[in-house]
């Protein structure tokens, strides 16, 4: 009876850190200094849910609404060696928001990826918020692990973009 009762107990115990393992993986939150740039667009915090059957990313901003033209999450699905995908949220010149899914290859060639299922809002205001919602299917046979890195542009009259990477270096998220 206690032998059964003891394994019974390893197996729960076994389980529960099973259950608690791919959770905590799969969601990470990485703070970007703020003003580390002179964009009204700067990054302060980004947050990777990297779910079985979705991505989603926030990215809050110090403040979304002065000036925001256009930000974009960099995903590299596999792992540094295969083609990187590029989901954005930008303000045509007409005053027009449209998103765009790009997969770019390593000899530099670059596609447009159907993805209907695609979602990106933007919350200006006291929120300050951009939420990236893309399918997994939509990123081709992945491995379970990613790199992410969100990049903001902004654009001042007829000037050059500025443009903000955040984190500074990309950093990895497995999936759940």
């Amino acid at each position: 009876m206690l032998r059964r009762l003891s394994i019974a107990t390893v197996v729960a115990a076994l389980l529960a850190s099973m259950s608690l393992t791919p959770a905590e993986a799969a969601t990470r939150s990485v703070p970007d200094r703020r003003g580390d740039t002179t964009a009204p667009n700067d990054v302060t915090r980004v947050k990777v849910n990297n779910g079985l059957s979705r991505l989603r990313v926030a990215v809050k901003y110090r403040n979304l609404g002065q000036g925001h033209t256009g930000a974009a999450v960099e995903v590299d699905p596999w792992a540094r060696g295969g083609p990187t995908f590029h989901f954005g949220r930008y303000q045509n010149f007409d005053g027009r928001w449209k998103t765009a899914l790009r997969r770019e290859r390593t000899d530099g060639s670059i596609r447009d990826v159907r993805c209907p299922a695609r979602r990106a809002r933007a919350f200006p205001g006291d929120r300050s918020l951009i939420v990236f919602k893309l399918p997994q299917r939509c990123l081709g046979k992945a491995k379970s692990r990613a790199y992410f890195q969100v990049s903001g542009g902004f654009h001042e009259g007829g000037g050059p973009p500025r443009v903000e990477h955040a984190p500074a270096k990309p950093f990895r998220v497995h999936r759940a």
